[in-house]
């Protein structure tokens, strides 16, 4: 790194001022990272370590988007979600969470819990582009969505406070599959948490995740917005889970579970 000297006129120790200070993508100020690197160059490792903890990294960056699309556009993929600082879970190979999920999560056989497990298996084949070892003729998204109980009307409701959030229609102009996706996976542990309601909007956790299936089905599967599909390459994630861990998680028979 380089660094420059000021001349000191008190015969104080002359302090160092950090020209390239690395960009910091949580929002920590240049001074907290001067500091940080003072500390580096003193070897005081205790310092160091407890400078840096989580609680500087809890807010999302100042300059980050607030924002994803265009409220007031009605532009082919301007469809406006307010994503900042919320977990990219599109990111992680799905069925990994479900495994995981499966693994350690309480539930009655049939609960909802049982079934919010259920979906993430879906969706991990959706996410792998693995349409083969679903339910014969089915669409892995459409048999994540009726992995749930039937309830359109919470699903209307969410949409109704969508409506009232952004615009009314605003999500079918489309947007990259990953929000939803990762949307519907957030919702998903929530109500594996044990939480029935969604804190802001006060509707069930239930009715976000068939909202945001909703979405991806009609990109994907009646094709309005096929352009958003940036889910990695097929193959991609599959060699990553298609072992044999059945000594770590049970393997689900995605044809027989209750509908």
């Amino acid at each position: 790194m380089t660094a420059s000297t000021t001349p000191s006129n008190n015969n104080q120790p002359s302090q160092r001022t950090h020209t390239n200070i690395p960009s910091d993508p949580y929002g920590a100020s240049a001074t907290f990272w001067s500091s940080i690197m003072d500390d580096r160059h003193a070897a005081n490792n205790e310092r160091f370590i407890t400078k840096l903890n989580l609680t500087n990294f809890a807010k999302p960056p100042a300059s980050a988007p607030r924002q994803v699309g265009d409220i007031n556009s009605q532009a082919k993929g301007s469809g406006a979600r307010f994503n900042a600082g919320k977990a990219p879970y599109e990111l992680l190979p799905i069925s990994l969470i479900a495994d995981m999920a499966d693994a350690s999560v309480e539930r009655e056989e049939d609960d909802i819990k049982d079934r919010a497990i259920v979906a993430l298996v879906y969706l991990g084949l959706w996410q792998e582009r693995n349409i083969e070892d679903g339910i014969p003729g089915e669409h892995p998204l459409l048999s994540a969505i009726l992995a749930f109980e039937d309830d359109l009307e919470s699903t209307a409701r969410v949409f109704e406070y969508g409506k009232k959030k952004y615009a009314e229609f605003n999500w079918a102009k489309g947007m990259a599959w990953s929000i939803p996706l990762a949307c519907a996976v957030r919702h998903i542990l929530a109500i594996l948490s044990g939480e029935v309601n969604d804190p802001e909007s006060g509707l069930p956790h239930v009715g976000h995740v068939r909202c945001n299936l909703t979405m991806l089905y009609s990109y994907d599967v009646k094709g309005t917005y096929p352009e958003g599909d940036n889910r990695p390459a097929a193959g991609l994630l599959a060699s990553v889970y298609n072992q044999d861990d059945s000594d770590q998680c049970q393997n689900f028979d995605l044809g027989t579970f209750p509908r």
